[in-house]
Order: structure tokens, then C-alpha cells, then sequence
């Protein structure tokens, strides 16, 4: 009496599932060098899973790849990623966030008005304008802008 095997489907996904603990592994013991090996070479094997490629991604952002991080994270949106946002959240992802490869992938900003100035003081050539966004300081033609 031979116990059944699981169906092809089920043991393909548990692999998936023992490839993503590997790599989950590596990157929780900070070896990001060995997740994106692991990564890579489960995409190779399972590119439908998006799990891996939102995998791959976070070893390449940990290891400063923001361009290889961003084709990782492409995959894995063609796959059905279903949380960009989410993902990108994670800290692995803090030292590439803002680079240009990624810039598909940030929240787009509503053009919201600028906050209305909460105080403007003015002496001489010098004014002062201070608003929820940040302050703008005017001295003569030398203009300090710290809204975003």
C-alpha cells in the first residue's frame, strides 16, 4: 500500500512554498546575496508565482539593486501581485524607494493647493510665510523654499 501522491498542482506549490521560506530565510539572516540566488532560481522554475518575483524583489532592494528590484517587482505584477503598496512598504525596500526605477510603482500625489499661509511676517526686504507645508523665506532676490 503505497500512499497516494498529491496531485502535480499541489506538490508544484508546495516546492513554491519551501522556495519561498528559503529565501525568507536568507533574507531574516541578512544574507541577501544567497535570497537573490534562491529567488532567481525559483522564478526560473515557477514564473507564474508572484510570491517569488515580490521575493526577488526584496533581496535585489536589499541589496541596493533598484533597477533589478523594479524588474523583479514587474514580474511579479504580471503575475497578480495584488498589493504594490504594500510591498513597497516593506523597510527592505527604504534604500531604493526613491529611485527613478521604481517611480512606476509610488502612489501617485493628488495636485492638492498649497496650505494656506498660517503667518507671514515681513521686515524690510525680508518676509516670512509660514504654512502647514513648510516655510518659504524671501530676503532681497534669495528665495528659501521648504515646502515640499
Amino acid at each position: 500500500n503505497k500512499p497516494e501522491a498529491p496531485p502535480a498542482s499541489e506538490a508544484a506549490e508546495a516546492n513554491a512554498d519551501s522556495r519561498l521560506a528559503a529565501i525568507d530565510d536568507s533574507l531574516a539572516r541578512m544574507n541577501y546575496g544567497e535570497a537573490a540566488r534562491l529567488a532567481a532560481e525559483a522564478q526560473a522554475q515557477y514564473p507564474g508565482d508572484a510570491r517569488l518575483h515580490a521575493a526577488a524583489a526584496r533581496a535585489q532592494a536589499r541589496l541596493g539593486d533598484a533597477e533589478a528590484s523594479a524588474a523583479a517587482l514587474q514580474r511579479a505584477v504580471a503575475a497578480g501581485l495584488p498589493d504594490v503598496g504594500a510591498l513597497l512598504a516593506d523597510p527592505a525596500f527604504d534604500t531604493v524607494r526613491d529611485h527613478q526605477a521604481l517611480a512606476a510603482y509610488r502612489p501617485r500625489r493628488a495636485g492638492k493647493a498649497p496650505a494656506a499661509p498660517t503667518s507671514r511676517i515681513r521686515a524690510g526686504d525680508v518676509e516670512i510665510i509660514e504654512s502647514a507645508d513648510g516655510d518659504v523665506i524671501r530676503a532681497g532676490d534669495v528665495v528659501l523654499d521648504t515646502r515640499p
